[in-house]
Order: C-alpha cells, then structure tokens, then sequence
C-alpha cells in the first residue's frame, strides 16, 4: 500500500514538473 502511494505521488510530481517546463518552452517562444 505504502509503495503504491509513492508511486502516485511521484507520477503528480513529475506531471507537474513537466507541466512547468511545458510553460518554460512556451514562454520562451
């Protein structure tokens, strides 16, 4: 159960990061 949450709060944390650098390479257009 422990691992799994991780695992899930590791996929939000990431997606967000890549949101971020999503807008970043946007911005710099």
């Amino acid at each position: 159960m422990r691992n799994e949450r991780k695992v899930r709060e590791g996929i939000v944390v990431s997606d967000k990061m890549q949101k971020t650098i999503v807008v970043a390479v946007e911005a710099m257009k």
